[in-house]
């Protein structure tokens, strides 16, 4: 049976007034049961017909529009909540992806270690270590792993562990790092720097972690300073002088011969505004210049110069030691070892100098040396010095209370008073003192005028004192002036002089000759080393041979010690002996030299027999010349 059709009605109409304020509900106005209706155009028929269409029901009906509510302007606020909802989500995805779903890529300070340890406080051109350690912390490999260092200014770099990549010894390219893998590398070299200068080891490691394309740096450094050296410097300075008296300096440097190659050149440099040299032992670079150029194959090397100091009541002296490296100057050199000396000037009328053996500085001095020595007492005021007395001072090391200086013998032509006292157990003072009743030139000293006095003093030897029971090595000699001038006493002291006493070594050559055929002759020749005081070391001795000569190698190549080593284009023989201690007290070597024909006009065999060899005590080098053997 068909579906009956519904009837058609005729919708009812509301009439909608739109209030002038917006944001509130549109009201309605309602009509009677049989609303009226004004006659309409066709074209307000057509707009009501579509009006129907939109807003009716699927079954024909019109919708309650009295339920209706304004909503005003809402789809801007809709977009920009939507918006944000987006924004959210993607950050919450990115982050899930960055952080959780790739946890390596995490690039914190305990992902990949990089440390550089070693000696904070080094010593200036000693050798220094760095170590280098790395290690991958991450949870992925990493790749093009480049290790770089930057040393500080002065290193020399020697050696590593791990072969560099660059020649400058300062990069290294690493193999990729999984997962907890690292490794060390240690760096050898020499550091020279002024000295208290502080600088940095600095160390970058540069590298791509597996699962990301974009390079990552690690930096780490290390601070170093260079508050000593190997290199010591000391000075022998009065630390008070008269102003415009020639003054003695004496300056030591130990610690050259530890310099490696690195250091091309070493100076010793003397800078002081007041100071004014007269002369020195050592010959300076230039005349106007305190400046001298030191043997670096030298270990222990010493400068002495005189002069004068001119200035107010203070003056400061700065001395230095200074490397070079090779290529540079020494305006790019490094200081490596330094003193700076304040001097008080004092006004006086007298200069009293004390002069041993020909100079006013230190002296090394070996037993049976006799020392010469000369007081000098000059008036360098306008007045007149009146009663002067004069002393001079020896103090020298003593075994069993005596000294090793031989007062016994002493040369002493003024008659100076002799007096002696014990100082300690290891050292005893002499002293003599003239007046005006001994030096009659002591009674008046004019302006201008000088008066000397000598003496002579000689070491004993080991015939009259066992020298190895001497303890120290160390002496020295000074004066002092007491004087009357204007009715006042004033005493002024002299420039000291220090004494080092160095082993009695002593080198005695003798020869034998025999007649051979065809008029050649065979010398039978000894060297005789003897020392009894310190022990030896670096025994050189050494002679050249003159003419057609050969050697007996049965004789010449035993010696009773050390080695023997020929020189065939010079005919020059060296004997060697690295130790020889006090218990060996004598060496003799003998050898034998056939001289088959002498050079046109020849008269010596040899050339003079040169002895070189070092204190071990004192470090300080022994040299001793003996004279050329004659022809018999």
């Amino acid at each position: 049976m068909a579906p009956k059709k519904k009837k058609k009605t005729t919708p009812k109409f509301t009439e909608k007034r739109i209030s002038s304020n917006k944001g509130k509900k549109l009201t309605k106005k309602k009509m009677g049961r049989k609303p009226v209706y004004k006659p309409s155009s066709k074209k307000t028929r057509k707009i009501d017909r579509e009006l129907v269409e939109i807003y009716e029901n699927r079954d024909g009906s019109m919708p309650d529009m009295s339920s209706f509510k304004s909503r005003g302007k809402t789809s801007i606020f809709r977009a920009f909540i939507t918006l944000a909802v987006a924004l959210v989500f993607l950050g919450s995805v990115a982050w899930l992806g960055f952080f959780v779903l790739q946890p390596s890529l995490d690039f914190s300070q305990d992902d990949v270690l990089l440390t550089v340890t070693g000696e904070d406080n080094i010593k200036v051109g000693e050798e220094v270590q760095y170590r280098l350690r790395y290690k991958n912390n991450q949870s992925v490999q990493i790749n093009d792993v480049r290790l770089e260092v930057r040393y500080p200014e002065g290193f020399v770099f020697s050696s590593a562990s791990k072969e560099p990549s660059k020649d400058t010894g300062d990069a290294w390219v690493l193999e990729p790092l999984k997962e907890g893998e690292g490794g060390i590398i240690d760096i050898f070299g020499r550091f020279y720097a002024d000295l208290g200068e502080e600088q940095s080891v600095r160390a970058f490691l540069n590298y791509t972690p597996g699962n990301f394309s974009s390079a990552f740096q690690k930096a780490t450094s290390f601070n170093v300073s260079s508050n000593d050296s190997i290199v010591k410097l000391s000075s022998n300075v009065s630390t008070e002088v008269a102003k415009g008296m020639e003054t003695p300096l004496s300056f030591d440097i130990e610690g050259l011969g530890d310099l490696e190659g690195e250091i091309e050149k070493v100076y010793f440099i003397v800078e002081s505004e007041s100071f004014t040299k007269k002369e020195s032992e050592q010959e300076a670079t230039s005349d106007d210049l305190l400046e001298w150029q030191l043997d670096k194959s030298e270990n222990k090397q010493t400068i002495k110069m005189s002069g004068s100091f001119d200035g107010e009541d203070k003056v400061t002296l700065l001395a230095q030691v200074v490397g070079v490296l090779e290529g540079e100057n020494i305006d790019d050199g490094f200081v490596l070892a330094d003193e700076t000396i304040e001097i008080s000037l004092v006004e006086t009328n007298v200069a009293t100098t004390v002069i041993i053996n020909g100079g006013i500085g230190d002296l090394s001095v070996q037993p049976s040396e006799k020392l010469h020595t000369s007081v000098v007492v000059k008036n360098t005021g306008e007045t007149t010095l009146e009663d002067v007395r004069v002393r001079l001072v020896y103090e020298a090391p003593s075994a069993n209370r005596k000294s090793i200086l031989n007062w016994s013998k002493i040369d002493n032509p003024s008659k100076g008073k002799i007096n002696g006292e014990q100082v300690n157990d290891t050292t005893r003072i002499g002293e003599l003192t003239w007046t005006k009743s001994r030096v009659g030139g002591l009674k008046k000293i004019e302006s201008g005028e000088s008066v000397t006095i000598d003496v002579v003093l000689p070491v004993k030897t080991s015939n009259n004192i066992d020298l190895a029971s001497f303890e120290t090595f160390k002496g020295k000699v000074f004066a002092d002036v007491q004087y009357e001038t204007g009715g006042e006493s004033k005493n002024v002291s002299s420039n000291p002089v220090e004494l080092l006493f160095n082993s009695d070594t002593e080198l005695e050559v003798r020869d034998k000759v025999a007649q051979e055929p065809n008029n050649q002759q065979m010398y039978t020749i000894t060297w005789l080393l003897s020392n009894t005081f310190h022990e030896l070391k670096d025994v050189a001795i050494s002679a050249d041979f003159f003419g057609d000569v050969s050697f007996d190698e049965k004789t010449t190549l035993l010696p009773p010690g050390g080695k023997v080593a020929l020189d065939d284009s010079k005919n020059r023989l060296t004997w060697t002996v690295d130790t020889m201690p006090i218990s060996l007290d004598v060496l003799a070597y003998q050898f034998k030299v056939k001289l088959h024909k002498p050079n046109a006009g020849q008269t010596q065999l040899t050339s003079k027999i040169r002895l070189e060899a070092t204190d071990t005590v004192t470090d300080e080098k022994i040299l001793k010349v003996v004279e050329a053997l004659p022809l018999r």
